[in-house]
């Protein structure tokens, strides 16, 4: 072992030392940051997957500890819970992330693992180069080409789709185990391809895909030989084996299994093509490029971008007859994947040409439960960077063939560092400062038996931080995160008026004798299924504005960026607010005649009805055709009006039969203005006055007699449905008959 250890360092010391320096370089400042105890800092801007990634870490640690299942939970969509089977889980990050977590803080570990996931991309590749070339320092340069790639040191930094050393190694194998008529390398080629499985699906699907055409360029030479097939059967078999346990969770439950599959067949937009040739944001060719493409100064080009100096050997490698031949299978998955890439249809520079399509749209159509899996086609990036690090290699190679020995590795050399100005984009980092999460410190210290929380807002990354969030304090939560079987996921939630509503970012208002039936109905539930907080993460609102969900609820707890507040306190908002003590003493008057013809006036000289009172008032007093309020504003009259009157007008009070006018006599006596003054034209039937000076007045059209609003006992018409008639008057005088109705 020894001696192989020496033998290793001594050939392959470049690699060795200079993958991790240009990881290292590429990704700055990242490594140092590792160091860094002071901050929480992300190596990514949009810090969206490490949200999921430090979830899927933490919902490991606690499979280990026998506290959850692998592929369902319930500590998030509580109380039902939901399956994981969808979740894109990397199961070798979390094991490792989890491992890394005993020695360094979250955010070091998870930075420190994805340089070492870096490096393992790029010695994948070396090691494939290297063999199918027997040239160390131009292998060396392959596994820059997709080692240091801008997908991964710039864009992507989801561990299920940046772990795709597997597949460069899957190859490898394969080509040893057919080559040398070895199965072991076989067997070694199937594990890597089944643990992909567990690393990513999309990148387990482009192995798949990219085993599958490299096989057939093998077949054309070995296919007459039996042990070929059974190196290929070998090879599906151990792959199937272990991946049984990653996709047989999955076909379990049929219901399940339609919605993920189904979940991102959907068009998918195109992808520019000038992606592939113009990377925004490099400080050393994005000015030129855009000038010369003429691109829109804020457009983004990054995802797909290729380096003129890997397209400059493609070229080469491609007019080298020598190596034309080796050349095909790694052409056809360069170009299989760069199309697929594209999308439905062809843009260019902004252009969106509709008309063209393009085959990934047919294929989706074709086979939507294979290719309408991936939810972005730049994930076909994956697939591309192998095939495009081996062409480089070639038309290296073929560049170098005559070139003496000590020259090649200042040329490879030199290549790497005009590749890596290529492709390196400044890092944009996020920081999250600490205090806030200072919150959860405050409910550990709460008297609740088991603290269940809600978290909002909610949406897109919002939703993601609370998973983070729950790494901290291990509560229950009502929302979460569910890739492709969200509506099954949801169910409590929609069943639920409160959490369906904040699940759309609206506030959830309690409306007395409106909503507060189905508001009650809502808290209860989730009271009984143990809920206890509410959680508003304020720094996290943005143009949501949720604080009319608490317009009446003081937080329990408030800091600079998070208020929480009891459950059971939200009751308060289905509270009727106060009424002005006349406006109270008529609803509980004697006799307030509702219906329609029959309208209220309330008078105060200065003082105005709030308009969440005024709304409630609206409601409860819906069964009269009107109701207006007046109060004097700088001098002016101003009217204030609720339900059917907003649109009647004030002059519509003359039509009416009965007004009944409501004042407080503390204050001067009502003088109404002449838009809204009726009392000339009405008879004032009943007055009732109290000790605290609210008086209340009803008048009646002169069309109607007074003795019908008196308190005697007036004839009632009572019908076999059940229905009365009350506030009946009828008089004989002569032949004639007088009946009338209120």
């Amino acid at each position: 072992m020894r001696v192989f250890r020496a033998k290793l360092l001594r050939n392959h010391w470049h690699a060795l030392l200079i993958i991790p320096l240009v990881v290292i370089v590429m990704t700055w400042p990242t490594f140092a940051r590792i160091f860094d105890r002071d901050e929480f800092w992300l190596h990514s801007r949009k810090p969206h997957d490490a949200w999921l990634k430090y979830w899927d870490a933490w919902h490991l640690e606690r499979v280990l500890a026998g506290q959850a299942e692998y592929y369902y939970t319930n500590v998030m969509f509580h109380p039902r819970g939901t399956t994981l089977a969808f979740r894109a889980i990397s199961t070798p990050h979390a094991l490792l992330m989890f491992a890394f977590k005993q020695a360094l803080p979250a955010d070091d570990a998870y930075s420190l693992l994805y340089l070492l996931i870096l490096c393992f991309n790029a010695y994948g590749v070396y090691l494939l180069v290297q063999h199918l070339l027997r040239d160390k320092w131009i292998a060396l340069y392959g596994a820059i080409v997709a080692g240091a790639h801008v997908w991964f040191t710039g864009v992507e930094t989801a561990p299920d789709i940046l772990i795709m050393g597997t597949l460069p190694l899957a190859l490898y194998f394969l080509d040893r185990s057919i080559t040398e008529s070895q199965g072991r390398f076989a067997a070694l080629a199937g594990i890597c391809a089944g643990l992909t499985a567990y690393i990513g699906i999309y990148t387990f699907l482009l192995l798949l895909a990219t085993v599958a055409i490299y096989t057939l360029s093998l077949a054309q030479k070995y296919w007459r030989q039996p042990s070929f097939w059974r190196r290929i059967l070998l090879l599906l078999g151990v792959c199937a084996a272990i991946s049984l346990f990653r996709f047989y969770p999955m076909f379990t439950d049929a219901a399940t299994l339609g919605e993920g599959l189904s979940r991102h067949v959907k068009p998918k937009p195109g992808k520019d093509v000038l992606e592939l040739f113009l990377l925004s944001r490099n400080p050393f060719t994005s000015g030129f490029l855009h000038n010369l493409f003429n691109a829109a100064p804020d457009a983004i080009y990054r995802d797909g971008y290729l380096g003129y100096i890997n397209l400059f050997f493609c070229a080469i490698a491609i007019l080298h007859k020598p190596h034309r031949r080796r050349l095909a299978p790694w052409l056809l998955l360069f170009l299989v994947c760069a199309v697929l890439r594209q999308g439905d249809y062809l843009v260019v520079n902004g252009r969106h040409f509709t008309n063209i399509v393009l085959p990934e749209r047919l294929l989706r159509h074709l086979l939507p439960t294979t290719f309408g899996q991936l939810s972005e086609t730049y994930y076909y990036i994956i697939g591309l960077l192998t095939p495009l690090a081996m062409l480089s290699c070639y038309g290296l190679s073929a560049l170098l063939r005559s070139q003496r020995a000590h020259v090649r590795p200042a040329v490879v050399l030199l290549s790497a560092l005009i590749l890596a100005g290529e492709y390196y984009l400044p890092r944009e980092a996020y920081v999250l400062e600490r205090q806030k999460t200072d919150y959860i410190d405050w409910l550990r210290a709460e008297n609740e038996r088991q603290i269940k929380i809600i978290d909002l807002p909610q949406g897109g990354t919002r939703k993601v931080y609370h998973q983070y969030a729950q790494t901290l304090s291990g509560y229950p939560t009502a929302f979460g995160e569910a890739n492709r079987n969200y509506h099954s996921a949801r169910s409590y939630i929609d069943s639920n008026y409160l959490l369906n509503t904040w699940r759309f970012h609206q506030p959830a208002v309690c409306a007395p004798l409106e909503n507060s039936t189905e508001y009650i109905a809502a808290l209860d539930m989730l009271l009984r299924d143990g809920f206890t907080h509410i959680v508003m993460h304020e720094w996290l609102s943005g143009e949501q504005d949720l604080s009319p969900s608490f317009a009446k609820v003081q937080a329990a707890y408030q800091d600079e960026y998070v208020s929480v507040y009891r459950l059971a306190d939200m009751r308060q908002n289905c509270e009727p607010p106060p009424l002005p003590p006349a406006l109270d003493r008529f609803a509980h008057s004697t006799f307030a005649l509702p219906g329609n013809g029959s309208s209220i006036v309330s008078y105060h000289p200065s003082e105005s009805i709030d308009p969440n009172t005024l709304a409630y008032l609206g409601r409860l007093l819906a069964d009269w055709e009107s109701f207006h309020h007046l109060y004097r504003h700088n001098g002016e009259w101003v009217t204030q009006s609720a339900g059917q009157s907003a649109a009647d007008g004030e002059d519509s009070l003359r039509n009416k039969r009965i007004v009944h006018l409501i004042y407080d006599a503390s204050d001067s006596l009502p003088l109404l203005p002449e838009s809204i003054e009726f009392r000339d034209k009405f008879n004032l039937c009943r007055r009732e006055a109290h000790d605290d000076g609210a008086v209340i007045e009803l008048y009646l059209s002169p069309r109607f007699s007074c003795a019908l609003v008196e308190p005697n006992d007036l004839p009632q018409v009572e019908y076999e449905n059940g229905a009365r008639l009350e506030n009946l008057l009828y008089d004989f005088n002569q032949d004639v008959f007088d009946l009338q109705i209120l």
